[in-house]
């Protein structure tokens, strides 16, 4: 994805700053890894919503500081209405509603995850429930008719990722998803209905 190696957790931004993103084929482009801020700076004069993930270590440990530091820059740019905080941890996502409870989140849910627990619709959207999440993100493979109805019946609203092929799009379209999360915005929108709008 990029032409640097090793974890970006691990580089000092100066060493980012020569970094550049490669395109689909593979060809390196002009394109910087950006900073939070800079695709904030991005967003706030459009109107575009921002799915805003916080990650954690390869060791699975949570960066220091992260959830307020990340807070405190979308609040900063007025974009706290127009953003919604995702992660796989529950415990992230309990730090991120100790900090602002009232600030949307979204519960992620891999495939492994379902499988490992062998986990029914309902047990999926208590995790999300327990964390007092406001949405559900699932794997597109895992998303089914009696995932969506327990998604409705909770009250959550439903994401699935990452969704990119005409018939995968179509299929989660049809079962009434809220969010699709997409490598092909055009494509997604195009089977939506809905026209791209433009900053």
């Amino acid at each position: 994805t990029s032409t640097g190696t090793g974890a970006v957790g691990a580089a000092r931004l100066a060493d980012l700053s020569h970094v550049r993103l490669r395109a689909r084929d593979g060809a390196v482009t002009e394109e910087s890894v950006p900073t939070l801020a800079q695709v904030l700076d991005l967003v706030r004069p459009t109107q575009a919503a921002l799915l805003l993930e916080i990650k954690v270590d390869p060791a699975r440990r949570p960066y220091p500081g992260i959830e307020e530091k990340t807070l405190a820059l979308v609040k900063a740019q007025g974009l706290r209405e127009r953003t919604v905080v995702m992660a796989f941890e529950p415990d992230t996502l309990r730090r991120v509603r100790a900090l602002d409870g009232s600030i949307r989140t979204t519960m992620l849910v891999s495939r492994s995850r379902v499988e490992r627990e062998r986990a029914p619709a309902p047990t999926i959207v208590r995790w999300a429930a327990e964390v007092g999440a406001t949405s559900l993100g699932v794997d597109h493979r895992v998303v089914d008719a009696p995932l969506v109805a327990a998604a409705r019946q909770a009250g959550l609203r439903l994401a699935t990722w990452t969704v990119n092929t005409e018939p995968d799009i179509r299929r989660v379209l049809d079962l009434g998803v809220d969010i699709v999360i997409s490598d092909q915005p055009d494509l997604a929108m195009r089977l939506a209905g809905r026209t791209p709008r433009m900053p």
